[in-house]
């Protein structure tokens, strides 16, 4: 989706400035097989679980740790990651606003300053198995 597109532009770029709100907010990444795996699980017969499931991988990160992850499965260094000055991080989200095929927007910026984490254990459960680390998604996509 959008969302991997932006994490993986931000992973092809040695130097990354993110907002300062966006480098505080923690992201949980899964990956796409261990997604259809669950899902696959809940449409079974079988399946008991009923409510709201919070798909995510194994550890909370910051964005700056999640791409250095996605930067050194490519065989890259860490990125440069720094702060953008407020002005330039809301000019830049609103202009997204208007370019309809642009990642980058101000739902975006609001999404990615709040953490959006949860606890991996309902969803190994479903798996039957801890969730793919990022370290591990080479060849798989995430979500």
């Amino acid at each position: 989706g959008d969302s991997s597109e932006l994490f993986m532009l931000l992973a092809r770029s040695p130097v990354v400035g993110l907002p300062q709100a966006v480098l505080q907010g923690r992201v949980q990444p899964v990956s796409l097989p261990d997604l259809a795996k669950a899902v696959t699980r809940l449409l079974g017969a079988t399946s008991e679980i009923t409510g709201v499931l919070a798909c995510v991988g194994p550890q909370p990160m910051r964005l700056g740790e999640f791409v250095a992850c996605l930067r050194a499965q490519q065989g890259r260094r860490p990125a440069r990651v720094f702060g953008l000055p407020q002005v330039i991080s809301r000019w830049s989200a609103r202009l997204g606003d208007h370019l309809h095929w642009a990642p980058w927007c101000s739902e975006t910026e609001a999404l990615l300053a709040q953490d959006n984490v949860g606890s991996p254990e309902p969803f190994a459960r479903i798996l039957g198995r801890e969730p793919t680390p990022p370290d591990q998604f080479m060849g798989t996509a995430w979500s």
